[in-house]
């Protein structure tokens, strides 16, 4: 399902009315987002400058964002979905879910920018558990009070951050 939400924690919405305080421009149409950190250096290309909408950076001069999540279960007498896979973080806003349609969205023969298959290419970083992170993570689990879903055990949450 296609999840249609809002970077509630974007910080260039904090900086729009500083920028738009200092438009100066006196012809023509000022776009909104002057003033605003147009270029990032994405998390796996440090040495590169690229602009905002060409990468998935939270922080745009549009606070919409789009990610793909899987239905893990659907409680409709509580009135609950739940996903996985969906890279926000607690509280952030949902405005649309739509359907994710393979024969229409699953583009095989799509390329992306190296710079973008570099980052594909780069091994995942490797998590390994200090003694005491594993102690604490046994107690946490071991507890009542951590809410696991979308993940069924202990274990399965472990090997999601592994």
């Amino acid at each position: 399902v296609w999840v249609l939400y809002v970077f509630h924690e974007n910080t260039n919405t904090l900086r729009q009315p500083k920028s738009l305080a200092r438009r100066v421009q006196q012809q023509g149409r000022v776009p909104l987002w002057q003033g605003l950190c147009m270029k990032v250096a994405p998390p796996r290309c440090p040495e590169l400058r690229v602009g905002v909408l060409a990468c998935r950076t939270p922080h745009r001069p549009n606070p919409v964002g789009l990610s793909l999540a899987k239905v893990v279960e659907v409680k409709a007498s509580e009135g609950l979905l739940v996903l996985s896979g969906l890279d926000v973080i607690d509280g952030t806003p949902c405005l649309d879910l739509k359907p994710y349609l393979p024969s229409f969205e699953a583009l095989p023969d799509s390329s992306v920018p190296q710079w973008v298959q570099r980052s594909y290419d780069e091994p995942m970083m490797e998590v390994s558990w200090s003694p005491i992170a594993a102690q604490q993570l046994a107690l946490l689990l071991d507890g009542e009070s951590l809410t696991l879903e979308p993940f069924a055990s202990g274990d399965e949450l472990k090997q999601a951050i592994e």
